[in-house]
């Protein structure tokens, strides 16, 4: 299949070529699948909008992130997608590898200072991102530090493997890795007309990998915005080499007519050769340039941190700030998830807090009889806990959003309890009736979808018991009086 590769210093510029290119594919074939992939969440949202303010509206025709695209894949498949699990699981996961190992200097290193363990995890999923195995870096590793991280990275990749192959839950990589065995497999990527990627930040290798993939199976078209000399288009840069290395056609975009928003200034963007130049001739203090109130307290925890391993205990350490409010929000989750221990005089509203945010949304969910978004908004929520509703059975959230969607469920107990399992349950009477008619010769997908429609009629079920679950909580609920009773 072709690859074509867009660049433009101008973000218009290549904004406009994408929308139009997308508008000439839709005019010769209305009705063709087209995705356009986008490598972050708030780039995802922005050319959302821009495409629906420019009055445009297709079938068939979807921007995607790569976990959006890694299921499609494997929906296409006949596949189920895998829960993406988050540092709330790799966390405890990788504490439970390091209990199981001997000790080590990098193991008592993490013992010993706060913050230490979070880095590592960091690192550890740093490494899965990139792609590397334990085989790869083992020839590069010298010092006795760098083995031992071989081998807790190792034990760590095993108790993740594990973690899929028990609870069908894994890291983003590890969605990314599992889809790309399936590319040449899907219905979806063989119906695709084309896939545009735009930009080339944020980018890891197993997305990069996961694009590659689908170069053999349907048109590729590359949108690079900038690939000029400042460094923050080094990723740009190398995306583009590679995209040499495919024998693709690169195209050189103009500029547009207006002048760009940044102009010239576009090429100091994040360049590390300028830096803030204080007036205060001192080596007592230091400036720091941050984005936000998170972002400064993480730049201040960083510096704890420094000077926590360099030897000044954590309690003759502070941070001071005109105002602690900006900040209250964030101090758990950055300075507690760096393992410094603080106290602080902010204070915030409780509702900010996401447990009892979790608590509210179940009490308006139980009194509005189960209405679907807000139904799916408290299942992904992570405070939210159904393991004894479910009694063993699997939490899917991502799975239980796509069948009611498919299903029509709008919402109401009777709804989840009935309808969506009833569906569930019509839709694997008519896969089996296809793989009967095909006798003999019945094709492999045609087994993987019967077994496909059985998962989603379990798992369907499962809902409805969980919904059954709430309801008798709400009855108990109800019948107390008092609010210690409650």
């Amino acid at each position: 299949m072709s690859l074509l590769t867009y660049h433009s210093q101008d973000f218009s510029a290549l904004e406009q070529n994408l929308f139009s290119q997308i508008e000439a594919l839709k005019k010769e074939e209305p009705l063709a699948p087209i995705a356009v992939v986008v490598p972050t969440q708030t780039l995802l949202r922005y050319l959302r909008r821009r495409f629906l303010e420019n009055g445009r509206s297709y079938l068939q025709f979807e921007f995607l992130s790569y976990p959006g695209l890694a299921r499609a894949v494997l929906e296409g498949a006949c596949l189920e997608s895998p829960a993406v699990i988050g540092k709330e699981v790799l966390g405890p996961l990788l504490a439970g590898v390091l209990d199981g190992m001997p000790d080590g200097s990098l193991h008592n290193y993490l013992r010993r200072f706060p913050g230490a363990f979070s880095a590592f995890l960091g690192i550890c999923r740093e490494l899965r991102d990139a792609g590397l195995t334990n085989a790869e870096l083992a020839p590069i590793l010298r010092s006795s530090e760098e083995e031992e991280l071989l081998r807790i990275f190792g034990a760590f990749e095993k108790a993740l493997e594990k973690l899929f192959e028990t609870t069908g839950r894994t890291d983003r990589a590890g969605l990314s890795r599992y889809a790309r065995r399936f590319v040449g497999e899907s219905e979806y990527v063989r119906n695709l007309r084309a896939v545009f990627h735009y930009g080339a930040y944020d980018l890891i290798q197993t997305h990069i990998d996961f694009f590659w993939e689908l170069s053999g199976h349907t048109e590729l078209r590359l949108m690079v915005p900038g690939v000029g000399d400042s460094p923050v288009f080094t990723p740009g840069r190398q995306f583009v080499s590679q995209a040499w290395v495919q024998q693709g056609r690169l195209h050189c975009l103009p500029a547009a007519l207006r002048p760009a928003l940044l102009g010239e200034r576009l090429a100091g963007l994040y360049s590390e050769a300028r830096r803030f130049e204080s007036s205060i001739s001192s080596d007592k203090v230091q400036i720091l340039s941050a984005v936000g109130a998170r972002g400064e307290l993480e730049a201040a925890a960083r510096r704890v941190l420094c000077l926590n391993e360099s030897g000044v205990p954590v309690h003759e350490i502070g941070i001071v700030a005109r105002s602690l409010e900006p900040y209250a929000p964030y101090l758990e989750p950055v300075l507690g998830g760096l393992g410094i221990p603080f106290h602080s005089t902010a204070s915030q509203p409780l509702m900010r807090l996401p447990l009892p945010q979790a608590f509210v949304r179940l009490i308006e969910v139980l009194d509005e009889d189960f209405p679907r978004e807000a139904f799916l908004e408290l299942l992904r929520n992570t405070h939210f806990r159904t393991e004894s509703l479910l009694r063993g059975a699997r939490h899917a959230a991502d799975q239980w959003d796509r069948f009611s969607r498919e299903a029509g469920i709008l919402g109401g107990a009777g709804s989840w309890q009935h309808d969506l399992p009833e569906w569930a349950r019509m839709n694997l009477d008519q896969t089996e009736r296809l793989a009967l008619s095909e006798g003999d010769a019945v094709e492999e997908w045609v087994l993987r979808r019967v077994e496909s429609a059985k998962q989603c009629l379990a798992q369907c079920e499962d809902l409805g018991q969980l919904v059954r679950g709430l309801q008798i909580w709400q009855g108990r609920w109800q019948q107390e009086r008092t609010w210690p009773e409650w």
